[in-house]
């Protein structure tokens, strides 16, 4: 599976020229992605991929899953002016996720698949990956299907003719297998398919299974280490063996028939694991993890094994667990075929999709209701437990498309994303994001100083107002209609008991957070002191650390009650007054800053800057705030910033950190991050994820390229 995701990456660098795969893809998909490639090779070359870490690596890792030198991604037989899409659909029974690739020659695909049994249909060839993934191919284009049958389904589902099926075909194993002539226990032919976790019998001693269960995960963990070679591991790993050794202490008998079923699939884990262990360049490494696998191996010899005074058989146990999963694999097999042929109505017909499909972004994900179909996922899983509530469409339904892009413009990648709301809940939110940001804010920002900011606007009356609505739809289905009265109850006490205007007039509802540097603090702390006795003497110390600094505004206007407020604190001592703005006393030094806060010009400052308070409240404080700074803040509800290299430079380096190589160039390399959100307009909710990468990169895939050359092996 890992070297068909290796291999999807790279397919991913591709732009359709003669066929359009979207033909294959169905009008009525729920999720449609698309990777276009031409706009990636825009930014790096064939030959820089190839010559970077990413790239070597790589290409070493299919060189020897193919066993044959490749040298180029071109080798691979990628299609490089291709787009390559992917799509999620789901029916009744199963729900698939599908990949659509283009191809320029097929032949690595039957060296990737050498393995496994490679079979014809029509024009097109197919194998079988595992239980729930299957691949197919021709000349042109590639087809990867991942299925998972809906457990809703078989609620009331007849097995009798798929029980009957299988047990005809077991008979006949088995007869075979009485029909050979067989000396010993040990297999004469050398197993061409590794046994999955999901080919792990159920195994009724709870001992036992834990046994083979946690076996499968040391072999697992055990390959890995070979692949990578990577010894260091070893010396875990026995940890994992010492607690395979308890489970099998634990075994007290084995009913039949487990002995088989044990055997059959630790036999399987331990061929593949052995080939595996050779992987290791080292010939002790070897010798440690070969004694590794003696020590955890164990078989049905082991144990003594006598009928359980349990009755085990079918008959009592109906969880259909075998059936389900032929049912399954078959369907995804079905759902491939269906794929490699063009659609009946492809999404090509499709008008949302097309209407918001851009051609100049590299990423383009869409959905075409985005409540309904986390409804359907979420059907299925609350089905599998304890039934549906048909209700919960109600809690979902006011999220509508969805349509994201990625696009890479030059230094910046950014990613824009909108949200279809419905008629109420668009009325709600529009309602509540009716608010300005205070204007007043941008007297005291200074972006030469800060680190970043996150701004937040809301309509505090309005919101007050919609909240209890917007709870009882959300979440009043989740009670399955149950508590109605209740709901409906709570909802009229909270209008009754809140004053929305007096609220709002308190909090205004727009604030803005702002990180103004790193800077050097002396912190208090208790230490214990003991004597030769060891009786401790707590002792308050002093120390010197590099904390953030901000200055955290809202709007508010209710001078009395924070007078009221603001004298309770005092008198309390839990606040004193500094010349002309407030310490908070925190006696028990939960906080390793110390802060202050004051109310000027209708707004409410709290600051871990003494220097910074004081310049406020005596009108000393420097401002400037571009308007790139001031519109993206006005704009919408919400918004942040992120200065990477301010960061980068404040950041204290002197602390145990691992890598630290790595570090430092993350450091001297960080990007620019914005988050801006826009107001809801046309019943959509629009925002956007901007990074701007340093003037010394020459763009974002080879910044990308540049930090992964930097990250320890």
């Amino acid at each position: 599976m890992k070297y068909f995701l290796l291999i999807c990456a790279f397919i991913s660098f591709s732009v359709i020229q003669a066929q359009d795969l979207r033909d294959h893809i169905p009008a009525n998909a729920s999720f449609v992605g698309s990777i276009d490639g031409s706009k990636l090779l825009e930014s790096v070359t064939i030959s820089e991929l190839d010559d970077s870490k990413l790239g070597k690596e790589m290409l070493k890792a299919f060189s020897k899953k193919t066993e044959q030198e490749l040298s180029s991604i071109e080798d691979i037989g990628i299609n490089t002016k291709a787009i390559t899409y992917f799509y999620f659909e789901q029916n009744d029974s199963l729900s698939y996720t599908v990949m659509l690739a283009p191809l320029k020659q097929s032949q690595f695909l039957e060296q990737v698949y050498k393995d496994k049994e490679i079979k014809q249909k029509g024009n097109y060839k197919y194998t079988k990956i595992d239980n729930s993934a299957y691949a197919a191919w021709d000349n042109n284009k590639m087809v990867f299907v991942l299925g998972n049958y809906n457990a809703a389904y078989f609620v009331d589902y007849d097995f009798s003719s798929i029980q009957a099926e299988l047990a005809e075909n077991a008979e006949v194993v088995e007869a075979t297998e009485e029909e050979a002539t067989v000396e010993t226990v040990e297999a004469t032919e050398e197993p061409t398919q590794e046994f999955t976790y999901d080919d792990l019998p159920y195994l009724y001693n709870y001992s036992l299974h834990l046994y083979a269960s946690n076996y499968y995960y040391f072999s697992e963990d055990l390959k890995v280490a070979a692949q990578n070679n990577n010894p260091d591991i070893l010396e875990q790993l026995q940890t994992q063996v010492d607690q395979l050794k308890d489970y099998v202490a634990e075994v007290d008998s084995i009913s039949n028939p487990d002995p088989e079923n044990l055997d059959s699939f630790i036999s399987n884990r331990v061929y593949f694991l052995k080939q595996a262990v050779s992987n290791f360049k080292e010939q002790k490494d070897r010798d440690r993890a070969l004694k590794l696998i003696e020590d955890a191996t164990y078989s049905s010899k082991s144990f003594k094994i006598y009928e359980s005074q349990y009755d085990y058989s079918p008959v009592t146990i109906l969880d259909y667990y075998e059936e389900k999963k032929v049912l399954g694999s078959r369907w995804t097999e079905y759902a491939l075929h269906h794929a490699m042929l063009p659609a009946p109505k492809s999404i090509l017909s499709n008008k949302q999709y097309k209407a918001q499909f851009d051609s100049k972004a590299v990423i383009n994900v869409w959905n075409d209701h985005f409540g309904n179909t986390m409804s359907q996922i979420y059907s299925g899983m609350y089905t599998a437990f304890k039934g549906y509530p048909k209700s919960v469409d109600e809690m979902m339904g006011g999220y509508g498309e969805l349509s994201a892009n990625l696009y890479l413009e030059g230094q910046q990648a950014r990613i824009s994303m909108d949200m279809g709301l419905s008629g109420d809940f668009a009325d709600i939110y529009e309602r509540m994001g009716d608010q300005k940001i205070n204007s007043k804010f941008f007297k005291y920002l200074n972006e030469d100083k800060f680190l970043g900011y996150i701004s937040y606007n809301v309509n505090i009356k309005n919101t007050l107002e919609e909240y209890p609505k917007l709870m009882t739809s959300t979440y009043g289905p989740l009670l399955e209609g149950k508590m109605q009265d209740e709901i409906a109850i709570g909802v009229d006490l909270f209008s009754l008991l809140l004053d929305e205007e007096a609220v709002a007039e308190l909090i205004k509802g727009d604030a803005i957070l702002a990180f103004t540097g790193i800077n050097e603090k002396e912190i208090t702390y208790t230490d214990y002191e003991y004597d030769e006795d060891y009786n401790y003497t707590a002792v308050e110390k002093t120390k010197k650390e590099k904390l953030p600094d901000f200055v955290f505004m809202a709007s508010t206007k209710e001078i009395d009650l924070t007078n009221k407020l603001i004298n309770y604190l005092v008198k309390k001592e839990m606040a004193v007054a500094e010349n002309g703005y407030y310490k908070i006393l925190h006696k028990e030094r939960d906080l390793p800053l110390d802060l202050y806060f004051a109310i000027k010009n209708d707004i409410f400052f709290l600051s871990t800057s003494a220097q910074d308070m004081g310049d406020i409240v005596n009108d000393r404080y420097t401002a400037k705030l571009s308007g790139k700074h001031k519109k993206m803040i006005k704009q919408g509800n919400f918004s942040a910033f992120f200065n990477g290299k301010k960061f980068g430079k404040d950041f204290p380096l002197d602390t145990n950190l691992p890598n630290m190589e790595f570090v430092k160039y993350a450091l001297e390399n960080a990007s620019d991050f914005y988050l801006k959100s826009s107001k809801i307009k046309n019943k959509k909710m629009h925002s956007e994820l901007v990074m701007k990468v340093p003037a010394n990169h020459k763009n974002t895939i080879s910044y990308f390229l540049n930090f992964i050359e930097h990250a320890k092996d």
